[in-house]
């Protein structure tokens, strides 16, 4: 069956043939056929929905194109496929499906359930899965409580469950590796986001406006920049987790208006900064940390009207530095305090006419810093 499932001939011009009902409730009719690329890749398929009055849809993994005499697996569900149906409320989904396109749901504003299946048992169907979430796919679905996004999942294009109003908790893979721009923005529902392993993009207002968003984690081990307005006006939003060194760039706006954010650890894989403005408005926050050693650069009010209290703290002996990159008391105005110093140093073996400088773990330094503290013929000392 695996042979005949991918014996498609070659540079066929795309058709449309064998149109199949899929199994729905109360009669309605919703109808799909399988479409030949012309450069001569598997067939896909395409649902078209000709009753916009279905309630309940259950795709199969498959069909039979008695024209060719071969099975064809229903990979895709197409563009605008059942756009507008405002009285569907559940659709189960095989694992045979790698694309849900543009559009696809759009406006199904009664849709509380999806579910997607796990592989078959069928070996000709074992190698398929969700890849792509195409742009606008769940745009609107405004009653939308549940979906399971499988393992494997790669993207998550733009706006694909923008106002999913219900929407109270979304599992996001560890295989995503693309959260497209404002995907899901004005998710109001949505309480938490674990972003994790092979994340690498994370789009401009992807998580924009959701009010009851209260903690977001980063686990992405893939480098990755927060984009303008990822997390504005998330008014809940009381904990960011960055858990490894691969957050390079905090963009513009980015955190804005997050009035119930109280503290933040900028990491010290930040080396293209912090954009404008993207801290105004954390009226709560009253805690920055900055583990970077080289002050990263600031952007034009960024940390505009936060906390009066808020105290910035920075490594051991890099107090002078940040004040100078504009890290000062204006901005931070509970003070800026330095980490404890490190609790001892290595022994460091240097020739009697040895006068170079070494950091506190025993790194030769070509040019000293004011303020800093080094090792220098064989005692610690601050360098004026």
């Amino acid at each position: 069956m695996g042979n005949h499932l991918l014996n498609v001939a070659k540079g066929v011009v795309m058709i449309l043939c064998c149109l199949c009902t899929v199994h729905q409730s109360h009669g309605q009719s919703v109808k799909y056929g399988s479409q030949y690329p012309t450069d001569g890749s598997s067939p896909y398929v395409i649902v078209y929905d000709s009753d916009k009055g279905v309630t309940y849809v259950k795709i199969t993994p498959y069909f039979t194109d008695k024209q060719r005499g071969i099975l064809v697996p229903v990979t895709t569900i197409g563009p605008n496929a059942l756009r507008d149906c405002t009285k569907l409320r559940c659709i189960e989904i095989p694992s045979t499906v790698t694309t849900i396109g543009n559009l696809a749901f759009y406006n199904c504003t009664k849709l509380d359930s999806v579910y997607l299946s796990a592989p078959g048992s069928c070996e000709a169907f074992k190698s398929f899965y969700l890849e792509t979430i195409g742009a606008r796919a769940f745009l609107s679905c405004s009653n939308l409580i549940y979906i399971n996004l499988p393992v494997k999942l790669k993207n998550i294009e733009a706006n694909a469950f923008m106002n999913c109003w219900s929407l109270p908790a979304i599992d996001i893979p560890y295989t995503v590796m693309k959260i497209g721009e404002y995907a899901f923005k004005n998710c109001i529902s949505l309480m938490s986001v674990v972003l994790s392993t092979n994340l690498g993009t994370l789009g401009e207002g992807a998580f924009q406006n959701c009010k009851a968003l209260k903690s977001v984690g980063f686990y992405n081990k893939q480098f990755l920049r927060i984009r303008p307005l990822a997390f504005d006006s998330c008014k809940s939003l009381e904990e960011v987790t960055i858990a490894y060194d691969k957050v390079y760039a905090i963009d513009s706006c980015a955190f804005r208006g997050c009035t119930s954010l109280r503290k933040f650890n900028v990491p010290a894989s930040l080396t293209q900064g912090v954009g404008p403005l993207a801290f105004e408005g954390c009226t709560a926050l009253d805690s920055v940390t900055s583990l970077a050693d080289v002050p990263p650069a600031m952007g034009k009010d960024a940390f505009r009207d936060i906390s009066p209290t808020c105290v910035l703290t920075v490594p051991y002996g890099r107090t002078q530095a940040y004040r100078a990159a504009g890290w000062s008391e204006e901005v931070f105005k509970g003070g800026i305090v330095e980490m404890p110093a490190p609790a001892g140093i290595s022994t460091i073996k240097v020739k009697p006419s040895d006068t170079r400088y070494y950091d506190l773990e025993g790194r030769p330094v070509t040019r000293p810093e004011k303020g800093r503290i080094y090792i220098h013929d064989g005692r610690k000392v601050v360098e004026r």
